[in-house]
């Protein structure tokens, strides 16, 4: 477990149920200014314990912190223009190149995963 009292290795299944709560997750319209400029906030902490973290991170809790990020950023930028993003965000093209990162890393473990294929045939064919 690390500090903040996640499993390290997530399951495969808790890795898709987190993207399906990702798109299931209000956008930005949805949200009032207050909860906006408070996600906002989030956001940039998080992102600043990820690039700047108190103690050395592995990579795995790196990963983690950064999956528990997802829902933060879609929530505060559901449909935001781009303009809007680097303009609120300025750590916005670090981020993005974190998250690219982080979805590289997953395609090649599941394609190098021979089991993987079994989970794009789950009930609904989704993630």
């Amino acid at each position: 477990m690390s500090e903040i009292g996640i499993e390290r290795n997530f399951p495969k299944s808790t890795k898709m149920n987190m993207v399906k709560r990702i798109m299931g997750r209000p956008r930005q319209e949805d949200c009032g200014p207050q909860d906006n400029a408070l996600g906002l906030m989030h956001l940039r902490r998080l992102f600043t314990e990820l690039c700047h973290p108190p103690r050395h991170m592995t990579q795995k809790e790196q990963e983690e912190k950064l999956y528990m990020m997802l829902p933060v950023f879609n929530r505060v930028f559901g449909n935001a223009p781009p303009s809007t993003m680097t303009e609120k965000f300025s750590d916005l093209l670090q981020f993005t190149t974190q998250v690219s990162r982080l979805m590289v890393t997953e395609i090649r473990r599941r394609a190098s995963n021979k089991s993987t294929g079994s989970e794009w045939d789950d009930n609904d064919g989704s993630l």
